[in-house]
């Protein structure tokens, strides 16, 4: 079930099937913006869910399914970007904003796949780890 939900989120993305390269090879083929990965992941996600929302010219259902996925790796990456400071948060989001509204289309596009790849990744880590603790407790 999980793994379903997984799949469909990248496919939501429009990202499924992609070759996507790790996130250290991606910095430095240029394909991402400079660190902090955490805060220009979501930058551009919210971003994107901004635009899907607005997007007059997609079936309504399909709107809310990509607006959902997008909402759910957002919170991901909230959550990741959650232990700093203000202090320290404002300068680094400024700053992401900055990378990604500087970066290309192509740049945009690779960059959003590396970053729900990267979600996806830590999610099956988590379902295969749950999976293999409830195999062991029977």
């Amino acid at each position: 079930m999980r793994r379903a939900i997984l799949s469909l989120a990248a496919m939501g993305l429009g990202l499924a099937g992609m070759s996507v390269p790790a996130p250290a090879l991606a910095q430095q083929s240029a394909v991402l913006p400079a660190d902090p990965q955490d805060f220009q992941c979501f930058v551009l996600l919210q971003q994107r869910r901004a635009a899907f929302m607005t997007n007059q010219q997609m079936p309504i259902e399909q709107r809310a399914q990509f607006v959902d996925n997008l909402t759910i790796i957002s919170a991901f990456y909230a959550g990741r970007i959650s232990h700093y400071s203000s202090a320290e948060a404002v300068p680094q989001f400024r700053s992401a904003t900055a990378e990604i509204a500087s970066a290309t289309p192509e740049q945009r596009d690779a960059f959003a796949n590396v970053c729900a790849n990267f979600y996806v990744s830590v999610m099956n880590v988590l379902t295969t780890t749950g999976e293999q603790a409830a195999t062991q407790q029977q």
